[in-house]
């Protein structure tokens, strides 16, 4: 469907991209990964025509829809509200109902043929995907009247997202589009791809959702697009082979051509064996040394500890936490211990960042108390700065700070561990970008001693190269780590066990991620059906009510399918009737050889035919009755 060849693109000196050549038809299922700043994004940006190579050619087939989520900017310039917005996604059904609202009382006959198109292509089924799509993204029933523009940006990505899904485009390109999601989002959006028809690319720092999307994986590099058959996870085993297979021929030519050299410098001036060291000699000229692969070593990062640690790091009881009448925690309490990595499972809202602040101090519970071992040193990672850095001094000043005594092995390897560019190390803090102060404060986390570890979010500003040397790290740590992550393959690889935290209480939790998702779903789905005893009387009533309007739609849709169930019947009834007719008015066409009998049949043949017409637009407008019933239900 699309056909790259030869793309280069740079960027004042630097070379972004260097002779990329792709293609795409409508099998692709492809992950882009690299290190931040190899140029992902800029590819899906060519792709999608929103910014030009500097050279190349792209040939795209003719009428094929692409949909394009960028990974940030993503501006709505429209005073429309959410629904309008969803509403319009799909051009084809909107333009179609724009034309079925002005021929409806016009011309019946031509509105007839758009409700038959519009029934076929699913218009009936739209709203329900709308309302489907809102609600897997989070979306609240008053969400919907709400301006676009009220939105902030990370839910007008979400916005684009289901745009994108309404519009069914024949290739996706998508740009990390599980950031801003939460748990049930990222499950809802992997189940939408293995069953999207057409071709999609992602660019995505999930590792899951590569895993379990998509079926080839190219590595940007140095501006060259490597593609291997294999989703990510048998991606890193095929490189690794390939560069060890490399290395290995190499070293072997290499020990060849020296043999080939002992062997001419031995014998060239022996009469006897002058002959076979020139045939060597020649054979030397034609060797060609292979290209010497590069090994990427990545740094062995450490998180130091003491080295016999206490078995309790820390306890809590009774954490009570509320926000005016927001009751965010009742009664938590936790107990780490020396080695556990504890996952903090549980929606957003739920009050993971707040459990998390009170454990690591930053904020006081209301009641209960939070007892940290004194012989420890904690390092606590927030999402949001909380650390009160001198945003005047430079990441190297920072670091000497915390660390008077680092050498230089040390400071490289952390700048290479958390995607730190020496020309950056020496710029000030405020001068950096989100991410890379974000990045900053990781690496001044893991320049000294830390015995227990509170981390919320830690890895949303690290590429794949950087979070893996972070999961390895820490799977070697002997501390206690608590943490908040929407890293699936992150949280599946270093916890030893989950917590669950749900209406403010926190508990065990036995199961694995996929029954964490089925629990979320089953709540949402059954209106929280694991909501605890202090929900009050009104909630209550909110939920009979809301199950009876669900009773009385299922009843409305349920006519309404009979109405277009008898609407179809009456249309074969129709047409058979029509075909009848013009064969009766072909044999009319000799008036010498008309019959009364005939024209009596074609009378009555014309009456049957205008009562079946009335019939239609009668069921037609009981139809467009029960669905306005339908939408004042819905709106309720």
């Amino acid at each position: 469907m699309i056909q790259l060849y030869g793309i280069s693109k740079s960027f004042g000196a630097r070379a972004i991209l260097e002779g990329i050549d792709l293609f795409i038809d409508k099998n692709t299922r492809l992950g882009i990964v690299g290190k931040n700043g190899a140029g992902k994004s800029t590819l899906l940006s060519i792709i999608a025509g929103k910014i030009l190579p500097d050279d190349g050619k792209i040939i795209t087939k003719d009428g094929i829809k692409i949909g394009y989520l960028p990974q940030k900017d993503v501006v709505f310039e429209s005073d429309l509200t959410l629904m309008e917005v969803l509403k319009r996604a799909n051009a084809v059904l909107f333009q179609l109902k724009e034309r079925m609202d002005i021929l409806e009382k016009k011309e019946p006959m031509q509105y007839a043929k758009l409700l038959d198109e519009y029934r076929m292509k699913g218009g009936y089924e739209y709203m329900a995907k709308v309302s489907k799509i809102m609600k897997k993204l989070n979306f609240s029933e008053e969400d919907a009247q709400k301006k676009i523009s009220e939105f902030s940006g990370g839910w007008q990505k979400r916005i684009k997202l289901a745009e994108l899904m309404l519009s069914e485009p024949d290739i996706l390109l998508l740009d990390e589009p599980t950031n801003n999601l939460d748990a049930i989002g990222i499950a809802w959006l992997i189940n939408y791809l293995k069953g999207f028809k057409g071709a999609y690319i992602i660019v995505s720092h999930d590792r899951y959702l590569l895993d379990a999307t998509t079926n080839k994986t190219g590595e940007l590099k140095k501006g060259k697009l490597h593609l291997y058959p294999a989703p990510y996870s048998k991606f890193i085993i095929i490189k690794e082979r390939e560069v060890l297979l490399k290395q290995k021929k190499y070293e072997e030519t290499i020990e060849l051509i020296q043999r080939y050299r002992r062997y001419v410098e031995r014998n060239r001036y022996d009469k006897k064996t002058a002959g076979r060291a020139k045939s060597r000699e020649k054979m030397l000229e034609r060797l060609k040394l292979p290209e010497k692969p590069e090994i990427e070593e990545y740094p062995e990062f450490r998180i130091q500890s003491m080295e016999h640690l206490p078995t309790e790091l820390l306890r809590c009881e009774h954490i009570y936490k509320s926000f005016g009448e927001n009751k965010v925690l009742r009664g938590v309490s936790l107990l780490v211990r020396r080695g556990e990595k504890i996952g903090i499972l549980g929606e957003n809202g739920s009050g993971k960042t707040t459990l998390l602040r009170i454990l690591a101090k930053r904020l006081k519970p209301d009641r209960g108390e939070v007892f940290i071992n004194p012989s420890i040193k904690i390092g606590y990672y927030s999402q949001i700065e909380e650390e009160e850095i001198d945003k005047h001094l430079t990441p190297w000043e920072l670091l000497l700070r915390e660390r008077e005594n680092i050498t230089y092995k040390e400071l490289f390897t952390l700048l290479s561990t958390f995607g730190l560019k020496e020309e950056r190390i020496e710029t000030p803090f405020y001068k950096l970008s989100g991410g890379e102060r974000q990045r900053t404060r990781l690496m001044l986390l893991f320049s000294k001693r830390r015995d227990l570890l509170i981390l919320d979010e830690i890895t949303n500003h690290l590429d794949l190269y950087s979070r893996e040397a972070l999961e390895k790290a820490i799977q070697s740590y002997k501390g206690g780590i608590v943490f908040v992550s929407h890293d699936r393959y992150f949280i599946e690889k270093i916890k030893t066990h989950y917590y669950i935290l749900k209406d403010g209480k926190l508990s065990y939790f036995t199961g694995n991620y996929d029954d964490f998702i089925r629990i979320l779903e089953e709540s949402k789905e059954k209106n929280q059906e694991f909501q605890s005893t202090y929900k009050n009387q009104d909630k209550k009533d909110d939920y009979i009510k809301r199950k009876e309007i669900q009773r009385k739609q299922r009843i409305l849709k349920r006519h309404i399918q009979k109405k277009a169930d008898e609407i179809e019947d009456l249309e074969r009834k129709i047409e058979k009737l029509e075909q009848k007719e013009k064969k009766m008015l072909k044999s009319f066409e000799n008036p010498n050889d008309i019959k009364e009998e005939s024209y009596k049949e074609y009378e009555e043949l014309k009456k049957e035919l205008n009562k079946l017409y009335r019939k239609w637009e009668e069921l037609n407008i009981e139809i467009e009755k029960l669905e306005q019933d339908l939408r004042a239900y819905s709106q309720k």
